[in-house]
């Protein structure tokens, strides 16, 4: 994946995992079945396939992330009761 956004001069993080999983997967696959000769330019059109993997930039957060607190069980005793 690192090499497809090399050739697409996009960042890693705008290809899409998905399916440039799939289409190595499916170049591992069947690899076997075509002749040795031919495996760096099946190689070469996977690279080159991987510009149409390029997705949009990711939007800015309208609400910034937070940790939300834990409930408490049982309710805090207070320092009057002790």
């Amino acid at each position: 994946m690192r090499y497809m956004a090399l050739r697409a001069k996009v960042s890693p993080l705008r290809i899409s995992f998905h399916m440039a999983s799939i289409t190595i997967v499916d170049l591992l696959r069947f690899a076997p079945l075509q002749a040795a000769g031919l495996f760096p330019k099946l190689l070469d059109a996977v690279l080159e396939e991987g510009k149409l993997f390029v997705i949009p930039e990711r939007r800015k957060r309208s609400c910034p992330r937070v940790v939300k607190g834990k409930p408490q069980k049982y309710p805090k005793k207070n320092t009057s009761q002790r």
